[in-house]
């Protein structure tokens, strides 16, 4: 478990409280105290950037496709803040596509229009003038969401829905869970509840959706709380584990995997633990069971006060905040890195800078495609899992694009070398070995 650095200095977190997983190789953080949420892009040493300020009390963040909600309990209010410019209009620093796309989804712009950017931000600036229903010009980073139908909602989780859809889940301290519509015309956030349920107990810090459709795992800090399983559509309500049990001290945060693990912090335990409701399974990932700040194996890591926890999709690395201590852990399998080591270890041998020894030039070029082709193929599966065709970079796992780069361009010379030396004297061909053109 690794602890979040910004120029190893202290103080970067003072009490984080939401974890949430942004654009890939980045996690957002709430910070109560400070009234602030940090993206954390996953360099090491950490890239720590400030991207909202101004909340009161922040207690629970979730993000998708470039919007982020947060809770915030000070100002009695769900907020939404636009981190990619493709939901509120900001003409000042919209580029002319998204310009063209504003004013065509409004059918402001003819066809074989061909404006200039002055033009187009003018068009667009003259509509929002005529529909603002609010003071906002556009270059706030935060709206507060107005839910129409029920405006005292004070949430202390939230979650997006399914994906295709602008719905989120919100869960209060009181005890009710809320399946809310949200729709965004540029200018405003507007919010209704479909349909809420009532889980009979209060101090609702973690929700997370199921694979089933309508469903959510709930967690709940109280006594006799515990983690429940809701069904929206039935109004179903059921505990799966309850506090104070031989599995479950105190639950606060949830998540869950691809698979549908639910990964909930005990508290009360000061551990982190997996739950695997078709096994009625629970493991523990991470924790010694004592308070402390101590980095390791899954049990000798000891946590203080640990409250949030998030996992990234199609990933199984899970992200913690032990808040008292203002850190944000990482616990991950060895057997990546064992992985890399094992195949980096191949590499190193091909110019004998191990203890090994190399027979010749032709293992030598065997060993370098095998490294090669391990960074190769890691690269193709972090794309696969993004969607993207984009090349790999630090924060995605892989070793940068530039490092593959440079992999093939030794291999290449080394099959350039094998090819000249077989030109000059094939006979000695086998007597050559990597190690005088290492340097």
């Amino acid at each position: 478990m690794y602890r979040l650095y910004d120029g190893n200095k202290e103080g970067v977190l003072k009490i984080p409280v939401s974890v949430c997983p942004a654009s890939w190789g980045t996690l957002l953080v709430a910070d109560k105290e400070k009234g602030k949420i940090l993206s954390a892009r996953l360099h090491y040493p950490v890239d720590v950037v400030e991207i909202v300020s101004g909340l009161s009390c922040p207690v629970a963040i979730t993000y998708r496709h470039g919007l982020l909600l947060i809770a915030d309990v000070g100002k009695q209010q769900i907020l939404c803040s636009d981190l990619t410019g493709d939901h509120f209009l900001n003409p000042e620093k919209m580029t002319v596509k998204q310009l063209r796309k504003a004013l065509k989804d409004r059918r402001l712009l003819p066809p074989g229009n061909n404006s200039k950017k002055g033009e187009l931000q003018k068009a667009l600036k003259s509509w929002m003038d005529a529909n603002s229903t609010s003071d906002r010009n556009g270059q706030t980073k935060l709206h507060t969401v107005e839910i129409v139908n029920q405006p005292t909602i004070q949430a202390t989780a939230v979650v997006f829905s399914e994906q295709g859809t602008d719905n989120f889940y919100a869960a209060e301290m009181s005890g009710q869970v809320h399946e809310i519509s949200l729709t965004i015309n540029g200018l405003n956030a507007n919010a209704n509840v479909l349909r809420s349920i009532d889980v009979t107990v209060g101090s609702l810090f973690g929700i997370v959706r199921t694979n089933r459709d309508s469903e959510l795992y709930v967690s709940s800090s109280a006594v006799n709380g515990g983690l429940f399983r809701v069904n929206l559509a039935t109004g179903h309500c059921e505990c799966l584990l309850s506090n104070g049990s031989e599995d479950l001290q105190c639950v606060h945060g949830i998540c869950a995997k691809m698979d549908g693990t639910v990964v909930m912090v005990d508290r009360g335990d000061h551990k982190v633990k997996e739950f695997k409701e078709d096994l009625d399974e629970v493991r523990v990932l991470a924790g010694s069971g004592r308070s402390g700040t101590k980095d390791g194996s899954e049990t000798s890591a000891s946590f203080s006060q640990p409250t949030a926890v998030c996992c990234e999709e199609g990933a199984d690395t899970v992200y913690v905040l032990d808040t008292s201590i203002g850190r944000l852990k990482m616990i991950t399998s060895t057997l990546a890195l064992t992985t890399f080591l094992e195949n980096l270890w191949k590499f190193l041998t091909a110019f004998q800078l191990t203890s090994e020894n190399v027979s010749g030039l032709e293992e030598a070029i065997d060993l370098t495609q095998s490294y090669y082709s391990f960074l190769e193929k890691a690269s193709l599966k972090v794309q696969q899992i993004k969607g993207s065709t984009a090349k790999t970079q630090g924060p995605d796992g892989t070793l940068s694009s530039s490092t593959l780069n440079s992999v093939e361009m030794i291999l290449l010379g080394l099959n350039r070398l094998k090819e000249d030396v077989i030109h000059l004297n094939p006979e000695r061909s086998e007597e050559h070995t990597s190690e005088t053109p290492v340097t």
